[in-house]
């Protein structure tokens, strides 16, 4: 829709558009990520909360709850599926009609990031694909291997036992090294 609909007009209508107020939905103090999906007398609202492109939210993420609501109409009225990145993977029914019944869903993901790391997550249909499995985050989590800064190679002449052991012998750090996680010692002056 591009305006305001009828009384009698049958629609789809996505996202916060101004007249969502005639199906009674307000998601301003929903989670974040969350959707609604609400289908009554031939229409059909899927409206999400949303960060405007550049915000975020409190938590440092950013919500598509919209995009959630739509790939969840999606999978579940359609029988739409993404099983990988690219077109092969995507499977859509054909169908000549359709018919959905009335409902009033409102929901949201079970977590607040859901990412999945080196997936060549910079590739456009790789991306595209994450985006459909609902993935995202509301809530920024940065994780990053660090056993190099806390536990620096320069360690392993005067405690070698806070290294890895191969074959009875312990390993001088080269690269990404790893290190002996038991060893009470590590542990404390970690």
């Amino acid at each position: 829709l591009t305006e305001a609909p009828g009384d009698d007009d049958l629609f789809i209508s996505v996202g916060d558009a101004p007249w969502i107020h005639t199906a009674d939905i307000d998601t301003s103090k929903s989670p974040w990520e969350s959707y609604r999906i609400r289908i009554a007398d031939g229409r059909i609202w899927i409206v999400g909360r949303d960060t405007a492109n550049g915000e975020q939210t409190d938590q440092g993420g950013t919500s598509a709850g919209t995009r959630n609501g739509v790939m969840t109409f999606l999978e579940e009225q359609l029988g739409v599926r993404w099983l990988m990145p690219g077109d092969r993977g995507d499977v859509v029914p054909k169908h000549n009609t359709w018919a959905v019944e009335p409902m009033d869903r409102a929901d949201r993901p079970g977590f607040e990031n859901r990412r999945l790391p080196y997936i060549q997550n910079k590739r456009p249909d790789v991306k595209q694909w994450c985006e459909r499995q609902k993935l995202g985050y509301s809530l920024q989590l940065n994780h990053f291997h660090n056993w190099r800064r806390t536990v620096p190679r320069e360690l392993f002449d005067e405690h070698p036992e806070w290294f890895a052991m191969r074959n009875g012998q312990r390993i001088p750090p080269i690269g990404r090294y790893k290190l002996e996680t038991t060893n009470p010692d590590l542990i404390a002056y970690y």
